[in-house]
């Protein structure tokens, strides 16, 4: 018995130091898309990625999208675009809840997360939710060569199919693949890449486009 008491009083203090010294998620905002404007969606956006930048390489950003009527494909769309612009993708997560988990709850709240190397993401994932890929197109926005191979790029988390619509200009390689080189076709004064993704999750509700329009200036 005397051994007993000792050893519970160490296990006290080695449990509280280490809950102690556990990383936290830290929420750093939150957006109500019933009361605020989209632009409140970016500016907050804009916060989270700020504070993001200025921590580790190991801290990932975590958006928590709220069901509304099962779906809210605006707000994951735009968070997914803003994502992509600011080349936070690899470093940031996005999860939209499915509607039937809460059992009929309707959540409003978009929220943003800072989760520091060996924190718990602040929500567990239920069979209804979604876990979209990031999808976005990248290309020169101008060019003056009208002869210059025009690349595409498409940055998708994921094991994913690609598959290239281009207007006003050829593809001559890589459709099928994340990259396409196109050529402008003649007399054209911009060419637009669209991919469209495939093998996403089968209830169909993440965003599988993105565009991108390079302008053909003359010199």
């Amino acid at each position: 018995m005397k051994y007993v008491i000792p050893f519970l009083l160490l296990a006290s203090v080695v449990l509280t130091v280490l809950s102690q010294d556990a990383p936290k998620a830290v929420k750093i905002e939150q957006f109500n898309d019933q009361v605020e404007p989209i632009s409140a969606l970016k500016e907050k956006l804009g916060i989270l990625f700020e504070r993001l930048g200025k921590e580790p390489s190991t801290t990932r950003g975590y958006v928590f999208v709220g069901a509304v009527k099962y779906k809210n494909l605006q707000i994951v769309s735009d968070v997914a675009h803003e994502m992509a612009e600011r080349k936070a993708s690899r470093r940031s997560r996005i999860i939209f809840a499915g509607y039937p988990c809460f059992y009929g709850k309707q959540f409003v709240m978009t929220e943003f997360w800072l989760l520091p190397q060996g924190s718990e993401e602040p929500y567990k994932i239920f069979s209804c939710d979604i876990s979209c890929p990031l999808i976005a197109v990248s290309g020169k926005p101008i060019v003056t060569d009208r002869q210059e191979k025009l690349y595409f790029s498409a940055s998708v988390s994921g094991d994913v199919s690609y598959r290239w619509k281009v207007v006003g200009g050829t593809v001559i390689r890589g459709q099928g693949t994340p990259v396409i080189i196109v050529k402008a076709r003649a007399n054209v004064n911009k060419v637009n890449a669209t991919v469209k993704i495939g093998k996403l999750p089968p209830m169909g509700f993440c965003q599988d486009t993105d565009s991108f329009t390079t302008q053909i200036q003359s010199k």
